[in-house]
Order: C-alpha cells, then structure tokens, then sequence
C-alpha cells in the first residue's frame, strides 16, 4: 500500500463515520466519504500551506472538513498538555456569510454531535468541542475583524473573492 493509501486509511480510522452513512448521537446523518484521487493527495500531504484550485465540484470544502477534523482530534491529545486555550483554535474564512454558512452546515454533518459542548449561531460562528478545540467561521466581508485571531489552523475558502486586505 502507498504512503497516501496508508495515510488515507489513517484518516478514515481518525474520523468516524466517514466510510459509510451512521447516524450520530445528535441523530443526523453523517456523510458517507471515500477520496478521489485528488483528494488524497490534498489529505495525505503534511504541508504547512496547502491550496486547491481545481472545478467547482471537487468536494473542496467536504475534503477540507475531514482534514480539519483529523488534525483538531490529533492536536487535541498533544495540545491538552501544553495549557493552551483553547487547545486547537481553528478557523475558517469565507468572502460572505452565504458561503460561510455552506461550510457551517457541512461542518456540523461531520462532526459527531457528542463531540460538540457549545454551538454559537451568530457569526461569528463557533463550535466548541470536547477536549478544548474552538472552530471559529467568519466572514471575510470586514477584514478588520480577522487581525490577530491567533489559529493554530485557517481554512480560506472562495480565497480569490476575499478582499486583498484580508490576506495582509
């Protein structure tokens, strides 16, 4: 098996429910996943930037999602010893709310809803999950709000619609 077969597999062990449609304890459906070929190789890489521009149905934000997922329940065994508050603190941009709140639903899909201790509806949006992990989604539309959020892990989606002083 091939180090992307090997980390695929691991990510499947990592992420619950991803193999095939479960219900969670919160009784919705989880997403059924099996990677495409570009999808895996986004997954497996360890890379400390990582961009996908490809077609509009690729399943970015589903692969993105998954990954966010594996690394918050990595990070959050190793973190919990350092002290951090929270211990993983993610987040997630979108140029607008709309799109923002795609991401939000897909998000609560896949994470299981007994992971989750406290749900903020308001944007900005915010998940927080057993073992100290904070998931944070915010709107790009104020770019002013996006200085020093201090994320261990920033999801930019739609990048090229978000304005250029977001990215300063």
């Amino acid at each position: 098996m091939s180090s992307i077969g090997r980390r695929i597999d691991a990510l499947r062990e990592e992420v619950r429910g991803i193999s095939g449609p479960t219900a969670s304890a919160s009784g919705r459906e989880q997403i059924a996943f099996t990677p495409h070929p570009g999808q895996q190789e986004f997954l497996a890489s360890d890379a400390q930037r990582r961009v996908l521009v490809c077609h509009r149905r690729f399943g970015k934000d589903v692969a993105c999602v998954l990954d966010l997922w594996a690394r918050a329940q990595r990070w959050r065994k190793d973190r919990r010893r350092r002290k951090l508050v929270p211990a993983v603190s993610i987040g997630i941009v979108y140029p607008s709310h709309d799109l923002a709140s795609e991401f939000w639903r897909l998000l609560l899909r896949v994470i299981p809803g007994y992971e989750v201790e406290r749900k903020i509806e308001s944007f900005p949006r915010r998940l927080e999950l057993r073992g100290d992990v904070a998931i944070e989604i915010r709107s790009g539309q104020d770019p002013g709000r996006l200085v020093a959020a201090g994320y261990d892990l920033v999801i930019f989606g739609e990048a090229g619609e978000l304005a250029e002083e977001a990215w300063l």
